[in-house]
């Protein structure tokens, strides 16, 4: 209800930031708040308006987040925000991951959330690839076998030349068989890279990195899969900080010049030297 305002203001920000509000002037209630991002939980604040120096206090927050979408890459993933949560005992029971991600229900071996040392002895990192945040991992102590993990839907621009996935996994442990990497374009998931065996040696050994092309998939909406295989409980893979970047290919424009100049505005004129979508002009 409006309790006599006329005018309002909506505050809100990713949870989580330290940054200020991005503050909307709202005429309507209710309001409808455009320009977020999928998958992103936000922090709502809103505060009446009745008059230039008679306004209220921000009330809220009020918490919410956006529908999963089709994530435009550059991306990255480091598992370290609210969606992604550990859980705990031998097995890191009731641990969340972020609901864009999709896992298979195996009742044994699954991807799960972890922070620190997994629960098993003689397998997994201390850590996550900084050493404070979260990362995931195949939870092998209530079963083995195969476990995958599905990123959300992610559009490779055709300005991002030579995209590359990269990602950072931890695999100590005498019970790893694999961890594989997929990627499906709309259709059936197609392997793009393998790595077999434990590949570390201790629990305090650093993270390795790993890159993909997906050149073969520039102009694509893609889905990236993780499989992991192991044989007993001393089996727990470790991925962390997933990112697809590039180089975006965004040429210069050429033959800038001005016509229909008169007192208050000008006509611009300009060759573009990239097939683009957007058009900057600063004076």
């Amino acid at each position: 209800t409006t309790g006599g305002a006329t005018n309002w203001l909506v505050g809100y920000r990713e949870l989580g930031s330290t940054g200020g509000l991005t503050i909307v002037p709202a005429a309507t209630n209710p309001f409808v708040l455009n320009g977020l991002l999928p998958s992103k939980t936000y922090e709502l604040f809103v505060k009446d308006s009745c008059g230039t120096a008679d306004v209220s206090e921000w009330i809220g927050p009020v918490n919410f987040a956006t529908e999963c979408g089709v994530i435009t890459a550059p991306w990255t993933e480091g598992f370290d925000s609210n969606r992604w949560v550990t859980g705990g005992g031998a097995t890191n029971a009731g641990d969340q991951i972020d609901s864009c991600w999709v896992r298979s229900t195996n009742t044994g071996i699954r991807w799960t959330t972890g922070t620190g040392g997994t629960p098993s002895n003689g397998t997994g990192p201390t850590g996550d690839r900084s050493g404070t945040g979260n990362y995931i991992y195949t939870e092998a102590s209530i079963g083995a076998g195969t476990v995958e993990i599905e990123s959300p839907s992610i559009y490779l621009p055709t300005l991002l030349t030579n995209p590359m996935l990269e990602y950072w996994y931890h695999m100590f442990g005498n019970a790893i068989s694999s961890l594989s990497v997929q990627v499906s374009n709309g259709g059936a998931f197609v392997n793009i890279g393998t790595i077999s065996g434990q590949q570390q040696t201790g629990n305090n050994d650093a993270w390795r990195m790993d890159t993909i092309s997906l050149s073969a998939y520039s102009g694509d909406t893609i889905i990236i899969k993780f499989v992991g295989v192991n044989t007993a409980f001393a089996g727990d893979i470790s991925v962390d900080d997933v990112s697809i970047d590039g180089v975006i290919q965004c040429n210069d424009p050429t033959m800038v010049s001005i016509s229909n100049i008169g007192s208050f505005g000008a006509q611009v004129n300009w060759t573009s030297g990239s097939s683009v979508s957007e058009i900057e002009v600063v004076s």
